[in-house]
């Protein structure tokens, strides 16, 4: 018997074809089959399209859902983008395209990579985290989660690669000049020359330190000398970060009779505030501000005074705003009596 050399090019692409007009890896709604699921780490897809990697992986996987098939199975075996991040944006930017276009010509680009080498994905199925479909609910567990205290915010060390401007896992981070091991002392040393800033003495916020080189000794280094070295590496940074002076503004939400609204505004003036809006309920007027909270530290009983006894304030802290110029030289100055 005599048979044709194999022609890739001519007998894959016919198969692929008959594989996409006849939903051949489509899983079906019949409940009389017992079901597998077969799921892959869905792809980020970059611009430089797949490597190596995929295929490697993705092959396991499919030579499972194939056995499965012909084993009568109902096999689901989705295919998907990992697509949102910064890598997406950093790729933009570079190339001046918005990231929706990078984002639609890298994924078109794995689709046709991925069918190329033939897994039996059900692309019916096909997932975009990109899609406002598809990421609105995870927006909505998110939501579920920060309200039973599940999500919040706080400040830890990462692996920041300054190239392409993302966290790494630790197991991403190869070479360096310092062990992992002495990371903490260096944190700890950044934290505690932190907590005395340069100007008037008062803690140091918005900072952000990148560890990017560094030396090591068997014998001569530890904890101790990394975290000095890290006191160092920050005052000498600090020289060139061109620090402000920066004061805590509160949001203020003022109840007052009406009749006392226009002496409540004027004070809120005097006190380096912004009106932010009037509202009435009944007799009683509600005032939003925001002020600086070095002028509202005894507000309370100078309301008070001010509206004989009648009114009410709530406050709200809402971020940190540049001290105007006139009065820098004055805390400064202060400060320096003080020690």
């Amino acid at each position: 018997m005599e048979f044709k050399p194999y022609n890739p090019a001519e007998i894959e692409p016919k198969w692929q074809k008959h594989w996409d007009d006849n939903q051949t890896f489509a899983a079906t709604n019949d409940y009389s089959k017992p079901k597998f699921y077969g799921l892959i780490e869905f792809p980020y897809p970059s611009g430089n399209g797949l490597h190596v990697g995929h295929p490697r992986s993705n092959t396991a996987m499919d030579i499972i859902s194939r056995k499965r098939r012909m084993e009568g199975y109902n096999v689901l075996f989705p295919i998907g983008w990992d697509a949102f991040g910064l890598p997406t944006e950093n790729y933009a930017i570079k190339h001046n395209i918005h990231p929706a276009i990078v984002t639609k010509q890298n994924v078109d680009h794995f689709r046709q990579q991925l069918k190329r080498l033939g897994f039996s994905f059900d692309y019916s199925r096909e997932v975009d985290t990109t899609d406002p479909d598809y990421y609105k609910w995870t927006q909505w567990i998110f939501l579920q989660m920060f309200k039973k205290g599940l999500a919040y915010k706080t400040t830890m060390p990462i692996n920041w690669c300054t190239s392409c401007k993302v966290g790494l896992a630790n197991e991403e981070v190869v070479g360096g000049a310092v062990p992992k091991n002495y990371f903490p002392a260096v944190e700890k040393g950044l934290r505690e020359s932190m907590e005395h800033g340069p100007l008037a003495g008062y803690p140091v916020t918005g900072l952000k330190a990148v560890l990017y080189d560094g030396s090591y000794h068997d014998v001569d280094s530890n904890e101790l000398s990394f975290k000095m070295a890290a006191a160092i590496a920050y005052k000498e940074g600090l020289k060139n970060a061109k620090p402000v002076l920066l004061e805590p503004v509160y949001s203020l939400k003022i109840s007052v009779p009406a009749d006392y609204l226009g002496d409540v505004m004027g004070d809120i003036n005097k006190r380096r505030g912004r009106i932010m809006g009037t509202d009435n309920e009944g007799d009683t007027s509600i005032i939003t501000a925001e002020v600086p909270l070095a002028e509202i530290k005894t507000y309370t009983m100078e309301l008070r005074s001010l509206t004989r006894g009648s009114g009410k304030f709530v406050s709200e802290f809402l971020g940190y705003e540049d001290v105007p110029p006139m009065m820098v030289d004055k805390i400064i100055a202060e400060a320096q009596t003080k020690e």
